[in-house]
């Protein structure tokens, strides 16, 4: 007996609006955005192989207590994959959208206007729809880069030592506490300046990079 896993899942569409000749297509498919989506999806499935790779390297250059940093690094491939979701999500709200959008057959004044109305308030909410998921990755994407940074322990030491986080505890890898997943925002000082000097700290330039287009979004 063989296994199946599914390591992404893209189905563009929540219910398409049905008209006589079929289901209407998007005017524009983003199909980039969907590509996106569904590479940031896949990496949830390697979380379990990076932890073992993860546990190799450190045990290579001796490093001790690395328990938790194992459990951070699978931790980050499971928030990559509920990232690349969120997107997918936005995604079929945005072309759901469109396709109400497409122009309705000519079946009189009367019927147009009906169809009008009844498209308009589809349009809105699936709008507001893809606007909801796209929230949720902006702040899963702070919080997935927040979490890289703390894997290096002398930029853990900046952030940790920040009080306005101090009720986080650590960030501890698999938390559901809700102060260990902060939201993201431009007043945030979390975001503007201690996490721009966790990652210099940390003398890495691809830390100052990551934390640089997070800054910039």
């Amino acid at each position: 007996m063989t296994q199946q896993w599914i390591s992404a899942l893209s189905f563009g569409s929540f219910s398409p609006p049905v008209t006589a000749e079929g289901k209407p297509e998007p005017t524009n498919p983003r199909k980039d955005i969907e590509d996106i989506a569904m590479r940031w999806q896949s990496h949830s499935g390697k979380g379990s192989a990076a932890g073992i790779s993860s546990l190799a390297l450190l045990r290579e250059v001796g490093v001790t207590g690395y328990g938790p940093l194992i459990n951070r690094v699978v931790e980050i491939h499971g928030l990559a994959g509920s990232i690349g979701e969120q997107l997918t999500l936005a995604w079929a709200a945005e072309q759901d959208a469109q396709r109400w959008r497409s122009p309705a057959p000519d079946e009189g004044q009367q019927h147009a206007q009906a169809e009008y109305a009844r498209q308009r308030m589809a349009v809105r909410a699936l709008c507001e729809m893809s606007s909801h998921f796209l929230l949720g990755t902006a702040h899963s994407l702070a919080n997935l880069v927040l979490r890289i940074v703390l894997c290096h322990p002398a930029a853990a030491v900046v952030i940790n030592r920040d009080k306005r986080v101090k009720s986080a505890k650590g960030f501890p890898p698999g938390s559901t506490a809700k102060d260990a997943w902060p939201t993201f925002s431009p007043a945030g000082t979390l975001w503007s300046k201690t996490l721009p000097q966790a990652a210099e700290h940390s003398g890495l330039d691809s830390l100052e990079a990551l934390v640089g287009s997070v800054h910039e979004l």
